[in-house]
């Protein structure tokens, strides 16, 4: 079942990129767990912890690269969550 995230018109700064109506919470989790932690305020990072569980999120990150967060985020990422996203050589 979609879980659309139109009803949540706070999360619209940090996804501006994005339709709301079109993001699916499971379907759409990669995008939306980086999005949030990059950009996003009190607001959507307390509903995106509501929202994914911790192995969710720091699975995300894991699997990530370097080059998709901020060097503001990857102090978070590093210091909340105790992991880092891999360290990718072209």
């Amino acid at each position: 079942m979609k879980v659309s995230l139109a009803q949540y018109s706070f999360l619209k700064p940090a996804l501006w990129s994005y339709r709301l109506e079109d993001l699916d919470v499971r379907l759409h989790q990669a995008v939306i767990i980086k999005t949030i932690l990059n950009s996003g305020d009190t607001a959507s990072v307390t509903w995106l912890r509501d929202t994914y569980t911790e192995t969710e999120i720091e699975a995300v990150i894991k699997n990530s690269s370097v080059s998709d967060w901020t060097k503001k985020s990857l102090h978070f990422l590093t210091t909340i969550y105790n992991v880092a996203p891999k360290l990718q050589r072209f």
